[in-house]
């Protein structure tokens, strides 16, 4: 009976545990630039996933016009103390006007050697074809990414800016290997300037020579192809989906923009889109920036993002954004919710994002960048982090950041950055005119636990998975080291396991390592467990963490 108790317990502290809102840092956390002025460092940002397998997540940065047009790529590994102040590797491709680094995303794992992969884009590039672009995939290793490139591919067809977007698909046809997604916004396939997106699988050796799904607009100079993405599994049969945009796309007589998405399945995409959205204003430049979010509002579907940045509600060229939550049939017709900048010539949407989970409440958060924002100086721009509950996204924003420089653009590229200081709180990395800023999720040691009173006790746990150690991590306030702290793990009956610590702490930050051993040091077996931060008799924190050996 005292075993039930225990365990109803524990389950009521879990459910009716307040959320703690606190996000972002209110500074930057990390800022990276690079020793050339006009390289167009910051154009394009992105998280890398984990490259070195260190268990931190690491980013990586683009400058397009690294020695005039040349361009280059940066990656920075993450740490205990978060990004390094130097770049740990850095590419570039042939002399010339090719503009390497214009994309640069995360690929998952194409291999499947456990460690995550890179891709860069150069739409630029000439190798037979004039500007036809090109795109290179690094491989991820215990040392980092490799210094040559591992996979390539061009269109072999003039000016189809092949590579001015890229981006990880997931996994689209479900053999447990990573896919990719690759932009020609120029492309023609039976139309002219129709633009074309192209899937490429993973598997063993790499992500396939030829592409194993093409799709295209079948309309004129529409861009299909400006922006793709992952899209997550919008409709839950198991398979990643992805999302094209085509800013120019034409209905009603104007070119209001769209986007598509193909679910993906065993054999991979889907032939023809099984979802278009489209604005309804023309030069909105709907589908100018699409991505995933993740599942924003905890239904286990995936959700949407779309960005019309010169959509004019109430002000012009203010910019808009929709998102629609997925379901067993996908995506709706109709947007779930939508935001604007209510600032003239903000263009705000211009880059948006899945931001992770910043506050750990269990739902996606979203990030906008509107890089012509003013908030005191001129086009200083700004990022916006909306976070998501059983609703879905916050009406208003929760989080924003701004450069304090006339013309610093912040905004023009946003991106979840994963979890680059293994704090157990998603973090973000936004781009803008010459400099990259990463600013940490929620932790221990953020601004927000230092200089909030509210805050007397923080706890976070890294890996949640673990197959021997887990880092517990917590944080102590002034008023809060007066009383007992107690550090348990308990297992899913409500029984503690494991006694950490009892007793009074100074004033801090702690960090504590969990091996999955019990009281008598003996290794526990493979479950869910649940660690318990108590202060006295007040704020019971708890993570739940699953052992596997």
């Amino acid at each position: 009976m005292k075993k039930i108790l225990l365990f109803f317990c524990l389950m009521f502290f879990l459910l009716s545990m307040p959320r703690r809102v606190m996000g972002l840092s209110d500074i930057p956390n990390w800022t990276g630039e690079c020793d050339q002025g006009g390289a167009g460092y910051g154009r394009s940002v992105s998280g890398a996933g984990d490259v070195n397998g260190d268990g931190y997540d690491d980013v990586i940065v683009g400058a397009y016009m690294y020695n005039t047009g040349q361009g280059r790529a940066y990656v920075y590994h993450g740490s205990d103390s978060g990004l390094s102040d130097t770049s740990n590797w850095t590419a570039t491709s042939a002399p010339g006007f090719v503009y390497y680094g214009i994309s640069v995303s995360g690929a998952g794992d194409v291999n499947g050697d456990g460690y995550d992969d890179v891709i860069v884009g150069a739409y630029y590039y000439t190798n037979g074809e004039n500007n036809e672009g090109k795109v290179f995939v690094y491989h991820g290793s215990d040392s980092g990414l490799s210094d040559t490139v591992n996979w390539t591919a061009e269109p072999n067809q003039e000016s189809t800016r092949f590579g001015y977007s890229v981006s990880s698909a997931g996994d689209v046809n479900g053999d447990g290997y990573s896919d990719v997604i690759v932009g020609a916004y120029m492309g023609d396939n039976g139309q002219e300037n129709e633009g074309m997106a192209f899937v490429y699988h993973g598997s063993d050796s790499g992500l396939s020579e030829t592409p194993d799904w093409i799709g295209e607009s079948d309309q004129e100079d529409v861009h299909f192809g400006y922006s793709v993405s992952e899209a997550g599994d919008v409709n839950g049969d198991g398979y990643s989906d992805v999302i094209v945009g085509a800013d120019f796309y034409e209905r009603w007589g104007a070119p209001v923009g769209a986007a598509f998405i193909y679910h993906g399945d065993s054999s991979g995409l889907s032939a023809t889109y099984d979802w278009r959205g489209n604005s309804n204003h023309g030069f909105s430049y709907f589908g100018m920036c699409v991505s995933g979010t993740g599942d924003v509002n905890g239904d286990g579907y995936s959700d949407i993002i779309v960005a019309a940045p010169y959509f004019d509600r109430d002000e012009e060229n203010e910019g808009v954004v929709f998102v629609g939550h997925g379901s067993s049939s996908g995506i709706p017709s109709v947007a779930n919710w939508s935001a604007e900048s209510d600032q003239e010539d903000a263009y705000f949407g211009y880059s948006v994002s899945s931001a992770g989970d910043l506050n750990d409440d269990g739902y996606s958060d979203i990030i906008v960048g509107a890089p012509d924002y003013d908030n005191g100086e001129e086009n200083e721009g700004m990022a916006f982090v909306y976070y998501g509950d059983s609703t879905g996204l916050a009406a208003t924003e929760e989080w924003h950041a701004e450069s304090n420089q006339t013309g610093g653009g912040l905004g023009r590229s946003v991106s979840e950055a994963g979890d680059v200081n293994g704090d157990g709180y998603d973090d973000v990395i936004v781009g803008g005119n010459g400099y990259a800023y990463v600013y940490h999720g929620d932790s221990p040691s953020g601004i927000e636990d230092l200089i909030k009173p509210e805050n007397k006790v923080k706890l976070s746990v890294f890996p949640s998975i673990s197959t021997n150690t887990f880092n517990i991590n917590f944080y102590i306030s002034e008023e809060a080291a007066k009383k007992d702290i107690n550090l348990k793990i308990y297992n899913k009956a409500g029984i503690i396991v494991k006694n950490l610590f009892t007793g009074k702490k100074e004033a801090g930050n702690y960090k504590i390592d969990w091996h999955g051993n019990d009281n008598s040091s003996q290794p526990l077996p493979n479950d869910i467990y649940f660690i318990s931060l108590k202060k006295g008799n007040e704020d019971n924190l708890v993570k739940k963490v699953i052992l596997l050996r």
